[in-house]
């Protein structure tokens, strides 16, 4: 059994790349392959004997605990399926992060496993990507959406890969992990590196398919990455630093407006898109400010805080919210109903001021372990640490405009950094005799 665990294991990462090939009666395609392997995986560490060992609900556990109450005790007066669905997922994602805590506590060469998950990773996410582009030149499987089309300001009608994931931003987010840890291998140990530079230059390529806008936060996570681990002078660090935040400043603006030339045919195009919400922020004779639907739905995810400012709305309660602004008028007919897209203003928006400081008091002590670890650990550990906290950050910046929370390689960096944490003061040998 404990040879076959980092094989389900790896499995698990692999099928991060498949998750909507399954269909299930009530809740539908939330349980997909990663699941049903996670499954077997949970039962294969025996839980019952670990799983209430303090050192797993210690530091940033603890606050994971104070996240869950406070999402049950705002979701309770607002129950529904999609309150109840949101709950189960929610408890199987920080499983996710407890698994992955407990073995890396249990495995001899962590840094190694680490690099040799993310790499696993990697692999399926290129053979995925290779097979959606040959599949859309050579048709094999015609009934599930492998690339989106979809018109993009610049660049006219394009093809942005999701192969068998939800979305081209999902896939643009697994592909931003794995190049993100393994730049941190890059820059701790550029030989051992180079053994699998063709990986690295296939993610690029798969990155930039998607065409989605975490291009731009790669790039301001390899400045923080810069800053953190190369030897630079002053200058630089200043110079660097400043690019970053730029990029991020550009990333958060570009994701809610578009600037376009008034009284073109571009935007006659851009305002039959469903990423328009059919309003201007500003106007003169040659320049027109448009509003994008991620804009209009962090008003409405205000709206909905503003009417219930303690418990909120509930937890997978807002496309219904949205259905009866919809009815009313508020919300525009010719969009669709959508999720909240934003882990700040959704948490907000559904469970209200309890659910956003503990949501805040979760994310400053994921920044502050990771963070610390960083200096407490040498070697591969030390690189693997510093490419999660880098990916944390740059995550929770694009959680502006995404819901991340639901995110399965957020929870699996999480039990990275925790299992480390834990393995440095020996929790896990003690726990394994």
């Amino acid at each position: 059994m404990d040879q076959l665990r980092p094989i389900l294991f790896y499995l698990f990462t692999i099928a991060f790349c498949f998750t909507k090939l399954l269909v299930f009666p009530y809740i539908g395609s939330k349980a997909q392959l990663p699941e049903l392997i996670f499954l077997l995986l949970f039962l294969s560490t025996k839980p019952w004997k670990w799983i209430v060992h303090k050192q797993y609900w210690n530091g940033l556990g603890q606050y994971i605990v104070i996240l869950l109450v406070s999402f049950l005790i705002t979701t309770l007066p607002h129950l529904s399926r999609g309150a109840v669905t949101e709950w189960i997922g929610i408890i199987y994602l920080v499983g996710v992060y407890l698994t992955t805590s407990w073995m890396i506590g249990q495995l001899k060469e962590p840094g190694q496993w680490g690099f040799k998950a993310i790499s696993f990773l990697s692999i399926a996410i290129l053979g995925t990507v290779a097979f959606s582009w040959g599949n859309y030149f050579f048709p094999v499987i015609t009934d599930i959406e492998l690339l989106e089309p979809k018109f993009i300001p610049g660049l006219g009608a394009i093809m942005r890969v999701e192969a068998f994931t939800t979305s081209p931003n999902m896939m643009a987010s697994m592909i931003l992990f794995c190049l993100i840890l393994r730049a941190s291998l890059w820059m701790h140990y550029q030989q051992k590196a180079k053994q699998l530079i063709l990986l690295d230059i296939g993610l690029l390529a798969a990155l930039g398919s998607t065409f989605s806008k975490s291009i731009v936060s790669m790039l301001a996570a390899l400045c923080l990455l810069s800053l953190l681990s190369l030897n630079l002078t002053r200058p630089l660090r200043f110079f660097i630093a400043g690019g970053m935040v730029l990029l991020f400043a550009f990333y958060l603006f570009s994701s809610q407006m578009l600037l376009v030339k008034t009284d073109t045919v571009l935007k006659e195009t851009i305002q039959q898109q469903t990423y328009f919400s059919g309003r201007s922020i500003f106007l003169n004779k040659d320049y027109e400010l448009l509003e994008t639907t991620h804009f209009l739905l962090k008003e409405m995810a205000l709206k909905a805080f503003c009417e219930n400012q303690l418990t909120g709305i509930g937890g997978g309660n807002f496309p219904g919210y949205l259905k009866e602004q919809q009815r009313a008028g508020l919300y525009p007919a010719n969009l669709p109903i959508y999720e909240p897209h934003s882990t700040w203003f959704g948490v907000l928006a559904e469970h209200g001021v309890i659910g956003f400081l503990a949501f805040l008091l979760f994310l400053g002590q994921s920044i502050r372990i990771s963070f610390r670890e960083i200096s407490r650990h040498s070697g591969e550990e030390r690189a693997i640490l510093t490419g999660a906290f880098v990916f944390l950050i740059t995550l929770f910046v694009e959680a502006f405009s995404m819901d991340v929370l639901n995110f399965r390689h957020l929870w699996l960096n999480l039990g990275i950094i925790s299992g480390l944490s834990i393995l440095r003061k020996g929790a896990g040998a003690r726990i394994l005799e």
